[in-house]
């Protein structure tokens, strides 16, 4: 009896179409793992950027000044906005978003300019099998008269070839033309810049500043970090304020700050004690009252999706110390703070300040308390669990304003440009610091904030 059997027609065609199939399996399977085998060959144990020492707080000043100067002078109206900048000012910018995104590990970038064309440098941290890597990315754009157009891309050293870079541009462009709104008005955005100038000297960049356009990315930016379990959070406690603002008596035209924090703190304490986590409480109730105390719309944070179900609380002004702006300003920072973190918050605030003395209604200290306050009540809200519940217990507990803000009426406000260049030089001379630290002691020296650490 034969071992092997002579194949028909029919086997050989079986097997023809079996060996076809491991082989197509087989390539599809190789050209699916040549991405991942490159980055794998990519990765190095040295990073080509260093990650960028603390930013000092010359440094601090000097990112605020950036800020003011190529701030549009009013950020309500549509009008046509220069940017000028050289290369170590904006790498002393990528540093402080960089440091401000609280992200883990190595991550670091910087760039030079050249003739036309901007050259960034990467540095992404990575552990492959408890062993430290680095991917290493450097990229060249090119400008063409008002964008920048990615030309050269190298991963660890090796060059990718231009037919990679051009589908990866005509991927991000397909993305950009058929997805979501967000991504819309980014192109939108990248549209309204109507020329884009590059040299080794600096950056200039010229572009028509649409106010609208630039809340709807800001409401959207907002949205991406937050998820629909904060977002169900927010609304939650939106509509207890709502609740609060129905039971107020009509002819009520203002009431304190203290009326929506005890009680949405209150609610912060009992879902807290259900098992709820005690940071992303506080951080959605901060959230809630900066958005009814500076008469927001709620969909604008959560989305319309999720706020379709949520009834507006009507408008009723809230105060703080009898005035709606100091409110207004503690509410703010303290939902940036729980959002961004302390450090953004407080460059916001100063540069805000900054831009008021130059284009408004002058400096003013009385805000930077207000400021201060939101700040560290935000911060201490969401440091960890420990200090979240603390707070809890405190803002409960309050029974006057005065015990968590100093009074501010023998403050100097109202200050212009040049009377605080003559008062105080800068923000960073020593008689402008001692006045903060002036007004830090008076916040941390209130009954709420003392001792608020101890354990």
């Amino acid at each position: 009896m034969a071992l092997l059997a002579p194949l028909n027609e029919n086997s050989m065609a079986k097997l023809r179409s079996t060996l076809l199939r491991l082989l197509t399996s087989a390539l599809v399977a190789m050209l699916l793992s040549v991405p991942i085998i490159m980055l794998v060959i990519a990765l190095q144990l040295e990073a080509q950027v260093p990650v960028g020492a603390p930013l000092s707080a010359a440094e601090l000043s000097e990112i605020e000044s950036l800020l003011l100067e190529n701030a549009p002078r009013s950020t309500y109206s549509v009008s046509q906005q220069s940017i000028s900048l050289n290369a170590d000012q904006i790498n002393l910018l990528l540093r402080y978003a960089i440091s401000t995104a609280n992200l883990k590990g190595h991550w670091a970038a910087q760039l030079t300019l050249a003739k036309g064309t901007v050259n960034t440098y990467g540095s992404i941290g990575l552990n492959l099998a408890g062993v430290p890597v680095f991917l290493n990315i450097d990229g060249q754009f090119s400008s063409n008269g008002n964008t920048l157009q990615l030309s050269k891309l190298s991963l660890g050293g090796f060059s990718m070839p231009s037919m990679l870079i051009g589908l990866i541009i005509d991927r991000v462009e397909s993305e950009i033309n058929s997805s979501s709104l967000a991504l819309t008005d980014i192109k939108s955005l990248i549209d309204n810049v109507e020329s884009l100038g590059v040299n080794p000297q600096r950056m200039q960049v010229t572009l028509q500043w649409d106010p609208v356009l630039m809340s709807k990315l800001a409401d959207q930016t907002q949205q991406l970090f937050v998820s629909d379990e904060d977002r169900m959070r927010v609304v939650h406690y939106y509509q207890l304020i709502s609740e609060i603002i129905t039971a107020t008596p009509l002819d009520i035209r203002a009431i304190s700050l203290n009326s929506l924090l005890v009680p949405l703190f209150t609610e912060a304490r009992s879902r807290t004690n259900s098992g709820s986590n005690a940071v992303a409480e506080n951080r959605a109730a901060f959230q809630a009252i900066a958005i009814y105390v500076n008469e927001e719309e709620i969909e604008r944070f959560v989305g319309n999706s999720i706020s379709s179900s949520v009834t507006n609380a009507k408008a009723i002004e809230v105060r703080l110390l009898r005035r709606q702006d100091l409110a207004k300003h503690l509410a703010s920072i303290a939902s940036i703070t729980a959002s961004a973190g302390a450090d953004v918050a407080a460059m916001l605030s100063t540069t805000k300040e900054a831009f008021d003395a130059r284009y408004r209604s002058g400096f003013s200290f009385s805000d930077l308390t207000a400021n201060t306050v939101g700040v560290n009540l935000a911060s201490f809200g969401t440091k960890n669990s420990v200090t979240a519940k603390r707070l809890q217990t405190r803002i409960i507990a309050v029974k006057a304003e005065s015990e968590y803000m100093p009074t501010v009426g023998n403050n100097r406000d109202g200050i212009s440009e040049s009377d605080f260049a003559e008062l105080y030089q800068d923000r960073t001379s020593e008689m402008y610091l001692e006045r903060m630290n002036q007004i830090n002691e008076l916040v941390f020296s209130s009954p709420l904030f003392a001792d608020l650490l101890k354990p």
